[in-house]
């Protein structure tokens, strides 16, 4: 969590002085649990879900699951806004998802998303 509001942060530095159409803007999805590396390549449902919630991000802000919130919430100066339940593609149940925002001056996000139907 510490890195991808770190990377977020100095994309948002970096990019400053950059007129809007030039800026690079990450989305990121972080989610937590087992995954199957097979040569160099990753997959599972966790990865899954990861990818599904860096599509849920806005430009330049992090979404996070349920699980992930739950353990950092009370560990980093972070809050979290959450976006609801809904259903993401190739996963069966229903995912629970949170916009997180770095300390006050530091935001990472700025408008909520709904989930897709």
């Amino acid at each position: 969590m510490r890195c991808a509001v770190d990377i977020q942060r100095g994309m948002a530095e970096s990019d400053a002085e950059l007129p809007a159409d030039r800026r690079i803007e990450f989305r990121l999805g972080i989610n937590l649990g087992d995954v199957i590396v097979d040569c160099d390549d990753i997959y599972g449902d966790r990865v899954n879900v990861a990818a599904r919630l860096e599509g849920l991000a806005e430009p330049s802000g992090i979404c996070v699951s349920r699980v992930v919130r739950d353990r950092v919430r009370d560990k980093l100066d972070l809050s979290f806004e959450d976006m609801g339940e809904g259903q993401v593609k190739n996963i069966a149940r229903p995912v629970r998802v949170f916009r997180t925002a770095a300390p006050a001056g530091h935001s990472t996000a700025s408008v909520a998303l709904a989930l897709p139907d």
